[in-house]
């Protein structure tokens, strides 16, 4: 189960990059000026969208639309690596992870557009009617936002298991820096001081899991003289 360890390197290098730049696309997203309060039955419209600079959300999912396909090679990189000793294991985390990372994007990108029609519509009618417009939006996807919702953690379910196999590339502690991270990520939606901390940790730590796939791969291009 041999594969080119330098393609692999370089997919690792990118991907850990493009975790670096997909947490600035959060901040841009999820940053609230004030004291912000929720105006929709589904906990997602915001009143500082109107306070905001449209841009903010037009770089932020530009920068997403970008950079996932860096990720897409990152899970590519650490499927090699994983399945030169758990092929099983392997199959199930691309596949999770590429539907999950892919979702991610979908939910990112329906996140940045609506508070740009929320901006749209109370400029045109009021609050009140962005609100309705948004709730019916809302409604529309919340079904798949859930079930993509439920690939995207487990997919970092997988992360933490892999983390205590033999032969993982990961030492055993990262596996509770992981989880640590996604309950800061959690928290966040539920303290407010926990809001600057928590915006784009996921992406910060899939960051650190692509580094680690990096450096792991530069380890044995140099044992082997690659």
């Amino acid at each position: 189960m041999d594969y080119n360890r330098k393609t692999n390197f370089i997919f690792a290098v990118f991907a850990a990059i493009a975790g670096l730049l997909y947490s600035v696309a959060d901040y841009l997203l999820e940053y609230l000026p004030g004291n912000s309060t929720v105006l929709d039955k589904y906990g997602v419209v915001e009143s500082a969208w109107g306070e905001m600079s449209a841009g903010r959300f037009t770089a932020s999912l530009t920068i997403a639309a970008i950079i996932t396909p860096f990720f897409v090679a990152g899970y590519l990189c650490v499927y090699q690596q994983m399945r030169t000793s758990h092929p099983g294991f392997a199959k199930a985390f691309i596949t999770v992870t590429l539907i999950g990372g892919l979702s991610d994007f979908f939910i990112h990108a329906i996140l940045c557009i609506m508070p740009i029609v929320y901006q749209s519509v109370f400029h045109i009618s009021g609050q009140t009617s962005a609100v309705t417009v948004l709730e019916a939006m809302t409604g529309s996807f919340i079904i798949p936002f859930y079930v993509y919702f439920g690939f995207i953690f487990t997919g970092y379910i997988l992360w933490f298991v892999y983390a205590f196999k033999k032969n993982s590339i990961y030492p055993n502690w990262y596996a509770w820096v992981l989880l640590a991270a996604v309950f800061i990520e959690l928290g966040g939606s539920i303290f407010t001081g926990l809001q600057v901390l928590s915006i784009g940790m996921l992406s910060r730590l899939e960051m650190t899991f692509f580094i680690y796939a990096a450096v792991t791969e530069y380890k044995i291009m140099r044992q082997k003289g690659i």
